[in-house]
């Protein structure tokens, strides 16, 4: 079967609490998580972005797992 790829884009406002509250997603536990990058938007022009300024990308083993993270104590926390 597949890889599920998931992203989300948020719309931060720019100071370090906000990017560090984010940024914390990383760390929290996901058994079946692959791949979690998380950055700044690199997109220019205000147009195109939308004023998402903020993404990450994962790639999560099955749709279940990443269901599983979705809906845990940790994530929805």
């Amino acid at each position: 079967m597949g890889k599920i790829v998931h992203i989300v884009l948020w719309k931060l406002k720019d100071t370090p609490e906000a990017r560090s509250q984010v940024e914390k997603i990383k760390d929290l536990p996901s058994a079946g998580r692959i791949v979690c990058e998380m950055g700044d938007n690199k997109i220019v022009g205000e147009q195109r972005s939308q004023g998402y300024n903020w993404g990450m990308y994962s790639v999560w083993n099955s749709y279940e797992e990443l269901h599983a993270y979705a809906i845990s104590k940790e994530h929805v926390e």
